[in-house]
């Protein structure tokens, strides 16, 4: 997401501004189950990208199951 929004400066470092991380989407913490909760723990400190981008999938998805669920049954 941040790629996305971001300018590459020299070097290929991104740049952050305000408004690029007010873009950010990121699911809200009461949202996330137990287990991904204990797999965000887990990884935080992981040298791996793919190990962090599959966790990260994973908390996404669950969150985008969530909020498609609550748009199709508002309650």
């Amino acid at each position: 997401q941040v790629r996305a929004y971001s300018v590459a400066m020299r070097g290929g470092h991104l740049r952050f501004q305000a408004q690029t991380l007010r873009k950010l989407r990121i699911p809200a913490f009461d949202s996330l189950n137990e287990q991904v909760l204990q797999a965000l723990q887990t990884v935080h400190s992981s040298s791996s990208q793919s190990e962090l981008d599959d966790v990260v999938d994973a908390a996404f998805e669950q969150h985008m199951k969530r909020m498609t669920n609550r748009a199709q049954d508002p309650k």
